[in-house]
């Protein structure tokens, strides 16, 4: 499999398939930005971990993300 994949449901996005168009974000360890990103990914599956997932840069406003080259 490789890569970064979007846990996102519906989202079938992957770093081998977008290449460099799109970013893949890990979730905060912070508990103020991380409980609000798990609730907003709404999975309840039990494949689900965030210490593991991705979120593609599809999901966020561009104005929200601060990307570094």
């Amino acid at each position: 499999m490789g890569g970064k994949h979007c846990c996102v449901v519906g989202c079938t996005n992957s770093s081998k398939k977008t290449g460099q168009g799109t970013n893949y974000f890990g979730f905060p360890k912070d508990a103020e930005w991380r409980s609000p990103l798990i609730a907003a990914v709404n999975r309840c599956d039990s494949g689900f971990n965030p210490d593991s997932m991705h979120i593609c840069s599809a999901h966020f406003e561009p104005s929200c993300l601060l990307l570094h080259d």
